[in-house]
């Protein structure tokens, strides 16, 4: 199984632009095997036109994107697009794609890299599943994941919420319960899951999305030296954005 998630900071903010450091990594197990591991790393400016976000791309061939979003969540919205797109470019016949999260859209953007994802693991009878740390469902008036784990049974166990969803304790001495997303086989899935899920760095949690989350995280150190090397080569002028384009083409050229 290959398991993915994803990193961002942001270096520079105004009210119409915004630079970030944004990272994706991709690790692939074989039962507790590592067996390989990749890491991408870019620059992104994001300049605000009306409504929309033109994104231009430093430290990777991926061309300018334009999409309709605040410039808030704009970085959220990327950093999602990218790990998708990996995913993708890491599909393998009747492999499993674990992701960060769930499989649920929160733009166009991000509706048409699953589309493409799951047309493309339906291509090589390929899985996908996304299991998430949080959630909002609500049952009885209280958090479906306190309700589970409390009445729910000591041994790892499934819970079918609907055709999509199911909650899931993957560790008998875990104290979590995680949210998982898929449109295949939820049992075997999880079932898929347990010898990873036994780490006590985070009993009950499959370790490479630990591992992953660790080697996507963008750290302030990171987002510090980037903003200092900017700072110290920017105009403080109208052609900021002008500037920082160029500062960002020589940072990813060194």
């Amino acid at each position: 199984a290959t398991y993915i998630d994803g990193g961002s900071g942001v270096v520079m903010a105004t009210p119409s632009y915004l630079v970030a450091l944004v990272r994706v990594y991709a690790v692939t197990y074989k039962d507790v095997q590592k067996l390989s591991a990749q890491k991408k790393s870019c620059f992104v400016h994001l300049a605000k036109q009306g409504t929309t976000i033109l994104a231009t791309f430093y430290g990777t061939q991926k061309p300018p994107i334009s999409f309709d979003s605040e410039i808030e969540s704009a970085v959220d919205i990327i950093r999602k697009v990218l790990e998708l797109e990996l995913a993708r470019g890491l599909i393998t016949h009747e492999g499993l794609i674990v992701l960060d999260g769930d499989l649920e859209a929160e733009e166009p953007m991000e509706a048409k890299a699953f589309e493409l994802l799951h047309e493309t693991a339906k291509n090589a009878n390929a899985q996908i599943v996304a299991l998430s740390k949080t959630n909002r469902f609500i049952s009885k008036g209280e958090a479906t994941v306190a309700l589970l784990m409390r009445s729910g049974p000591r041994e790892p166990w499934l819970y079918r919420h609907n055709q999509k969803t199911s909650f899931v304790k993957l560790n008998t001495r875990s104290k979590y319960v995680f949210r998982l997303d898929s449109i295949s086989n939820h049992r075997d899935i999880a079932a898929s899951l347990l010898a990873q899920s036994a780490d006590p760095v985070f009993l009950g949690y499959p370790y490479a999305l630990v591992e992953a989350d660790k080697r996507a995280r963008v750290t302030f150190q990171e987002v510090r030296q980037a903003k200092l090397l900017i700072d110290a080569r920017v105009k403080k002028s109208s052609d900021l954005a002008l500037d920082a384009h160029s500062v960002l083409d020589r940072l990813n050229q060194g």
